[in-house]
C-alpha cells in the first residue's frame, strides 16, 4: 500500500544494529529520547515485527508487570529510541499508568492490528487510539496493518470488507492518525520503508 507515499522517494535503507545496554547507573534524564508504544492484541506479530532492530532487557524497574513485554533500546545517530511491547489483554482495557505520568521528550504509538482477525482492529481503536489521542497532544501515531500477505488472497476483499482498499484510505482521516502503513512481519514486506519513517520521525528529520 502507499500511504504515506509521499515519503517513499528518496528513502535511505535503514541499517539496524543491536547493543546491549544496561539501565543501571545510566542517567536518561537528559537524553533527547524517542519514546515508541508498540501496542496491539495477541497474535499480531509485535514481537516478530522489532526483533530485526531490539535487544532485549529486563533491567528498568518501571516496566509495567505484563506477561508478555519487552524493553528494547537500539541508538541513532542522532539520540536514542526506546521500544516498548504492550500486550492487550482482556483485563486490561485501558492504558497503562505509565502512558500517563512519562516525561520522555517524543512519543511515538504504533499500533499494530492483524489482516486475519478483524476484532484487533476494532479492539485497537476503542481502547488505544481514542484514549491516546485524548491524553496526548503532541504524539506521532502510526498504524500499522500487519499480515499484509494474507490480503493477496483475491478471496481476502470479499471476505473481509473492513479490510478493503477504501477502507483502508479512510483510517488515516477516520483515526486521526498520522500515517498508514501495510506489512508483513513474517516475509519482510515494507518493513524497511515503515522503520525507516519511525526513525526519521523520531530524529525529527525531515525527509527530502
Amino acid at each position: 500500500m502507499a500511504s504515506g507515499g509521499e515519503l517513499s522517494e528518496g528513502l535511505p535503507r535503514f541499517e539496524y544494529r543491536k547493543f546491549d545496554l544496561d539501565f543501571k547507573g545510566l542517567d536518561l534524564s537528559n537524553l533527547c529520547m524517542t519514546y515508541i508504544f508498540v501496542v496491539g492484541a495477541e497474535k499480531t506479530g509485535k514481537t516478530t515485527l522489532v526483533d530485526p532492530l531490539t535487544t532485549r532487557s529486563t533491567t528498568d524497574p518501571f516496566l509495567p508487570s505484563f506477561e508478555h513485554i519487552g524493553e528494547f533500546i537500539r541508538m541513532t545517530e542522532l539520540g536514542m529510541i526506546i521500544l516498548r511491547l504492550l500486550e492487550l489483554k482482556i483485563e486490561n482495557l485501558g492504558m497503562p499508568e505509565i502512558l500517563l505520568t512519562c516525561r520522555i521528550r517524543k512519543h511515538i504509538f504504533l499500533f499494530v492490528y492483524a489482516f486475519d482477525d478483524s476484532t484487533t482492529l476494532r479492539f485497537l481503536y476503542k481502547n488505544w487510539i481514542a484514549p491516546v489521542k485524548r491524553v496526548f497532544s503532541t504524539v506521532t501515531t502510526i498504524m500499522l496493518g500487519n499480515k499484509s500477505d494474507l490480503k493477496k488472497d483475491s478471496e481476502f476483499r470479499t471476505r473481509n470488507p473492513i479490510y478493503s482498499d477504501e477502507c483502508i484510505l479512510c483510517y488515516k482521516e477516520y483515526f486521526d492518525v498520522h500515517f498508514v502503513f501495510e506489512c508483513s512481519a513474517l516475509t519482510g514486506d515494507q518493513l524497511d520503508f515503515v522503520f525507516c519513517v519511525i526513525a526519521l520521525v523520531g530524529n525529527k528529520v525531515k525527509p527530502s
